[in-house]
């Protein structure tokens, strides 16, 4: 049995607190591992779009975005609203791509059920 691993798999997994699936790349199996035990929390949701937090070790968290709606949104994280101030280090752990310091927070497109996958440093 062939397992697509798409974002949106993984984002379900982690949000529900389930393992890793085996087709999780390396950077994605670490940031399940570092949640350990914690639970995910719906921090938001409007219409279909979600804003998910979860602690993971050493004062980091994910964040997981996703859209099951029928319609592109546009998703802003503010970082004061989820308890974080400054200008995190942001990592798009699905696209393998570093945001950098992100001040205040953020707007971000999301397309019909899309989920975008983060890993935020304090």
């Amino acid at each position: 049995m062939v397992v697509l691993c798409t974002i949106w798999l993984l984002a379900g997994a982690f949000v529900e607190g389930r393992p890793a699936p085996e087709c999780a790349g390396r950077e994605v199996a670490a940031l399940f591992a570092d949640a350990g035990e914690a639970k995910a929390e719906r921090r938001w949701s409007d219409e279909g779009a979600e804003i998910w937090r979860r602690e993971l070790r050493r004062g980091e968290w994910a964040f997981v975005l996703m859209n099951r709606g029928e319609r592109v949104v546009s998703i802003d994280v503010i970082w004061k609203e989820h308890g974080l101030s400054g200008s995190p280090r942001v990592r798009d752990v699905g696209r393998g791509e570093d945001r950098g310091k992100v001040h205040a927070g953020f707007a971000e497109r999301v397309e019909p059920g899309e989920a975008v996958l983060l890993r935020v440093k304090p």
